[in-house]
């Protein structure tokens, strides 16, 4: 396994803790976490369930376990690349609430998506990248 592998793993497995420690009702980090509505009523855009949380740790230690098969399976090879790839587009973002390229921005999730979110995502999308490549 290459160092980008193994860091890419290590980020995925943080992130599906803390999806983990929301799942069963954890709730630090949980406003900053979910895109706002800016103005006075603010308020998350959407409010995500059991279901979607659970989704999001499956799929991020799904990530996490997929990496390392890379080297040996061209099929992960494949998905490796299409989860940097994923994480690219996160960083462009949706144009409106997330990303580089958002227009809704003094709310909190905005700052902690400049300060954290999108600096995060350029970093996983590299070293996934990197981890398909050099598979």
């Amino acid at each position: 396994m290459t160092p980008y592998s193994t860091l890419a793993t290590l980020i995925l497995l943080a992130l599906a803790a803390v999806h983990v420690y929301w799942l069963f009702g954890g709730r630090a980090g949980l406003t900053a976490a979910l895109p706002s509505r800016p103005g006075t009523s603010g308020g998350p855009l959407f409010t995500p369930g059991p279901g979607a949380t659970a989704l999001v740790a499956v799929a991020l230690l799904s990530g996490a376990a997929l990496v390392p098969l890379a080297a040996t399976f061209n099929w992960a090879r494949w998905a490796t690349l299409a989860a940097g790839v994923a994480f690219g587009l996160r960083v462009v973002g949706d144009f409106r609430y997330l990303g580089l390229f958002k227009r809704v921005r003094g709310t909190t999730f905005a700052r902690w998506d400049d300060r954290l979110y999108i600096p995060l995502c350029v970093t996983l999308s590299g070293l996934l990248l990197l981890a398909a490549r050099l598979a």
